[in-house]
Formats: C-alpha cells, structure tokens, sequence
C-alpha cells in the first residue's frame, strides 16, 4: 500500500502517447526478475523443447507470462539542493517512481510536504508527460524526499524542475548524469522560473560533488555577477536554463560531455535614440548637477579601464554590458535627462567596484566598513542658505542614508563562511560608500554656491507635520510593504532627529507620494500624457531632476512598469515643488515659522519637559519628611 498523499487524477489527453513501449519495458524488466525462477520450477525435456511446435509453444507461454505479471515500477534519483531549517544549503535525495496508472500523483507524508511541493509535482507530472507523449491518465507517479537534516516539513516550488526531469528520464527511458543537478520552479508551459538563496544551493552542490548546477534565467546582472564569482571560487559550472527542455539537453547528455557554465553571459540592451528634452528651473544649479554627473561618469570610465587591464575572461560579457551602461547615461545627459544620467551612472560604479574587487572576503569586507564609517564621520555639512539649501539637502539624505545602510549591515550576524552573503552585503556595502561620496560632492558644491546663512530650525515644525502626515498614511496601509520609500521614511526620522529638517521633509515626501501614487483615480497614461506635455517652468532643482527623470522613464521603459514608476515620480517632483516653496517662504519669514504647528511625529517627538513639577515635587517631599522628624522627636522627649 503506497504511504502518501494522492494528489488527484487527470484525465485530460495530452497528445498521442507511445504508453505501449512504457509497458513492454516496465513488464520486460518484471520478467528479467522472475524467469530464472520459473524456469527453474519447471522441467520441459530438451527433446521437446527441439520441436517446432513446442518452440512455438514456449515462446507462447514467455508472452503470455510476459504480459500477465504483475507490473514492476520504475525509480529514479536525483540529488537536489535545498535549504534547511539552519538556512545552510544540502543536497536532498529525490525520488521518482512511475507505474502504471490512471493518473494519480503520490508525495510521500513524511517529512510532511506542503501545499507548493504538491502543486509543483502536479505540474511537472504534466509537463512530463506531454514532453513523452504519454497520457496522464495511463500512468501513476510516486515522489519522495529523503532528507538527512532531520526537518519535520519541507515545502517550497524549488524542486519542480527536477521532479520534471525525473519523471521525464523514466518516461522517455533515459539516464540523468550523476554530476548535475538543478534548482527551479516549473510552469505550465515548461519554462523553469525563478527561485532564492541560489549561492547557498551551489554551495551545497558542490559539497555533494557536482559538476554542474542548473538555474533559471533571468536574474539581473549583479545576480549574475555574484553568481559568476561564487561558480569561479568553488569550481562548479552554473548553467542557466530557460525551459525543461533545455535543462533535460544537458542532464541527459553523455557523463563525459563538457558542461560549460553559461551564467556570466549577458546581453547588453541596445536602446534607440531620444530627442533632446528641456529642463527651466531658474536659479536651479542645474549647471553645477550637470558637472557632477560628468565627474561620475570619467571616474567609471577609469574604473572600467583598470578592469579591462586585468584580463579576465570570465568578465567579458559584463564589461560589454557596463560599456553599454555607460554609453546610456552619457546620452541620458546629453539629451538634458540629467538626473537620469547621474543614476543610471551611480549603479554602474556600483558594479564596476564590484566587478573590480570581487575576491571580497568576510575580513576585508570588515575593513571597508571602516573606511565607510570614516568617510561618514569626515563628511563637513556646509552652513544651509537660501540659495545653496537644496544641494545641502541633497548630501544631508545621502549622508543619512549611507549612516542606516551601514548600520543595518554591522547588525547582521551571519557565519564568516557565507561567502553568497559576503557578496551581497558588499553590494549593500558599496551603495553606501558611494553615497557617502557623493554627499561629500554636493556639500563641497553647496559650499561654494555659499549665501547668506538661515536658520533651519524655521523649518523644524514643517518637517514634523509632513512627518507626522507620512506617518498616518503608513498606517492606513499597515499590511502594505512600501520597499525604498518606507526605508526612506525611516531615515527621515533619524534626520529630523539630527536637526536636519529640510533632508526630512524630503524623504517623508517620497513615502507620501508613494502612497499617494497608489490611491491615483486619474488614468496613468493620460495623466502622464497631460504632465509631459505641458510646458512647465520648475521652482526646485530636486523637482525639475525627479520630474525630468519620471519622463525619462517613462519613455524608456513604457509597458514593463515604466508608467507606474512614472507616476510616482512625477507625483513626487509635483509635491517636491510646492515644499521647495513653502521651505524658502519659512525661510523669509521667521515669525511665520514660529507659529507653524509641530504636529506628532511619532518616534520624533521631543520629550516633554518636566523640570518646574519635579522641582517642586522634591520641596514639598522634603517638607513632609522634615515634618515626620519633628513629630517622631517630640514623641521620643514624652
């Protein structure tokens, strides 16, 4: 009796299915087991076993038996990567097994498997089957894990497109290698999609002793990159596979076939030509942002030529698709989207610093650390004036923003001998690096823009009511999880907190907007239709950069989430206007300042003063107990 759980039948006819040679070769292998003994209870005389009618009758009697004993299933193995309940990797051992059937799938109980193993073994018994033309109501098939960690549940999609392969080598009749293994989802339609935690899934591999691991497509270049890296140290070869029938090419390929990794191969995208757009912000320094995109754009071109130096074949692809990334953010300026020159210019050193210092180890990653705490600790905030209080603003975020990352990073614990986490903080590592250069950048530009000095604490009631606005919104969408903008939100607060309230009010905004963006009644495309193609003269320089950048955008990447981006964007340089504004109106008026009211925000709130009730508190305790003194001494002299 099978010990599982039965998952259901399906009796949909996929295509004409060749199930007689699935029968004859399970019923042969039957055969090949129990002939011996049959052969050996049975006595025919040789004489008679020379006639023809007796041969004739033989061979009969091998049909007949051949077809009448009871069918013996198939079984196949495959060693698979997964992660455990310590969040190590380890190979499980996963086991197929087809028989003849109406239908059914089976996944063994125990461990206890989850409702995602159950549907991706469904699926994968679909795919299967269509691939080996046999029907899905002709044959059963039976799953189960076998894994030494001693977890008591295993769930997760991960497994589907070795479940796929399994059951395709047993129906097709052919042999997976022994030094392959893959990890991936299956869909209907046999592609094999995504899944996480790929580095710890190597490495596991290759603890196992595999040659090859097999993963999905479509993991961006920095995944790409890591991955690369971490196939290079640990001497594996990682594939990347689009659909099952790619991943069953290399899996059923001969034990001697060279399995060559193909993850470090990207293909660098090619964009058309933009018009030139205009950017009207008077008094912006849109000038002195412009130069500041170019000095990061010469830096990455230096920085790629120090790599290009050093050879290394294994970064071919990658050093062609970052020449097309920088190529891109240079047209980006030259076609005045400057802000999107600067970003797309500021991602690309992140690679490039990457790509340059890729043996990053636990301890040096440490000693970087360091480096960015003193750059942090060395940065000079200029004193903020009207005129260069944006650029002030500008470093002040980043500045902040470099402070959380690297905080969140030192909070981490994780084991010296994580080498897929090393990398990935490392990237963390290296926005916040970067953003501390940055921040050093514009306040050298604000002090040179210089100005009369104000006063920011003018703006400090401002900052706690937009806090205080981001705040209630967040709450009304408790059960939403607002990614960058919410991170940001609490990085306002830490500036608020620092007295640094126009950096503040910024990166409250942004949340604001955010949520703003998603409660949108007006249809994107008409709204956006409507922005870009008013004429529109800017009164900040944040503004007019998000503003020009939600354009860019949009025209940029227009049907793959494009226009929601820039929505939110352009929501955000519209409301970053009228704050621009209000802050230079609190700036010229201090006395309206004064009576601007601080509303709650939250964690910012200053704690109330209690020094004039507790003084008095202290007096008249004091009375009281000089009282109870002179009372217990008059009792003692009666």
């Amino acid at each position: 009796m099978i010990c599982g759980r039965n998952l259901g039948a399906n009796s949909a006819r996929l295509v004409p299915d060749n199930l007689v040679s699935l029968k004859l070769r399970l019923r042969v292998r039957a055969v090949g087991s129990e002939l011996p003994k049959l052969i050996a209870r049975v006595q025919i005389p040789a004489a008679a076993l020379k006639s023809d009618r007796m041969g004739r009758l033989t061979k009969v009697t091998l049909l007949f038996l051949l077809l009448v004993l009871p069918l013996y299933a198939e079984k196949a193995t495959m060693p698979v990567p997964a992660v455990v309940m310590l969040g190590g990797g380890e190979l499980v051992k996963l086991e197929v097994e087809i028989r003849e059937g109406d239908g059914q799938v089976y996944v063994s109980t125990e461990p206890l498997v989850g409702i995602q193993t159950e549907d991706s073994a469904r699926t994968a018994f679909i795919v299967a089957c269509g691939l080996a033309r046999v029907h899905t109501n002709r044959v059963d098939a039976l799953i189960s894990l076998r894994d030494s960690s001693g977890a008591r549940s295993v769930d997760g999609p991960s497994g589907g497109a070795a479940m796929t392969l399994l059951m395709l080598s047993l129906l097709e009749n052919k042999t997976i290698r022994k030094d392959i293994t893959v990890t991936g989802t299956i869909l209907e339609d046999g592609s094999v999609g995504e899944v996480g935690e790929v580095g710890k899934k190597t490495k596991a591999a290759v603890a196992g002793g595999m040659k090859a691991i097999l993963i999905p497509k479509n993991y961006d270049v920095f995944d790409k990159m890591v991955f690369s890296v971490l196939g290079g140290r640990w001497n594996i070869s990682i594939i990347e596979v689009g659909d099952i029938e790619g991943a069953a090419k290399l899996a059923f390929s001969a034990e001697n076939a060279t399995l060559q990794s193909n993850v470090m191969e990207v293909e660098p995208t090619v964009r058309a030509a933009l018009n030139a757009t205009e950017l009207n912000c008077t008094g912006c320094h849109i000038a002195e942002f412009k130069a500041l995109a170019r000095s990061i754009s010469e830096s990455n071109r230096g920085l790629l030529e120090d790599i290009k130096k050093e050879n290394r074949s294994e970064f071919s692809y990658f050093i062609k698709a970052m020449e097309v990334d920088l190529n891109e953010s240079d047209n980006a300026e030259n076609w005045n989207y400057v802000y999107s020159g600067a970003n797309q210019g500021f991602l690309t050193s992140i690679n490039l610093k990457f790509l340059k210092n890729s043996n990053v180890t636990y301890d040096s990653l440490r000693s970087r650390m360091a480096n960015v705490e003193s750059c942090i600790k060395s940065a000079k905030r200029p004193n903020i004036s009207e005129e260069n209080f944006e650029w002030v603003v500008g470093g002040s975020e980043r500045l902040a923003w470099s402070r959380k990352k690297l905080r969140e990073i030192a909070e981490l614990n994780y084991s010296q001998d994580d080498e897929e986490t090393t990398l990935f903080l490392f990237k963390e590592l290296l926005h916040a690096e970067t953003w501390c250069e940055v921040s050093h950048e514009m306040f050298f530009v604000a002090e040179g823009i210089g100005g009369t000095p104000v006063n920011e604490s003018l703006l400090k009631g401002f900052a706690s009511s937009k806090i205080a606005e981001a705040d209630s919104k967040l709450k009304s969408f408790a059960s939403t999880d607002f990614g960058d903008a919410e991170w940001r939100f609490e990085a306002a607060k830490e500036e608020f907190n620092n007295s640094s309230f126009a950096a503040a009010i910024f990166d409250s905004e942004y949340l604001v907007s955010t949520i703003k963006a998603l409660n949108e009644t007006v249809d994107s495309e008409e709204f956006l239709n409507s922005e870009f193609n008013t004429p529109r003269s800017w009164d900040g320089m944040w503004a007019a950069l998000y503003g020009n950048h939600a354009e860019y955008i949009y025209l940029r990447s227009k049907g793959v989430g494009g226009v929601a981006s820039s929505v939110m964007l352009r929501i955000y340089a519209n409301s970053l206007d009228n704050d621009t504004v209000r802050m230079r109106e609190l700036f010229q008026s201090p006395a309206e300042a004064a009576g601007t009211p601080q509303e709650n925000a939250g964690s910012v709130a200053q704690p109330i003063q209690y020094q004039n009730e507790l003084a008095l508190l202290l007096v008249i305790c004091l009375i009281i107990a000089i009282f109870l003194n002179l009372i217990q001494v008059f009792r003692t002299a009666e």
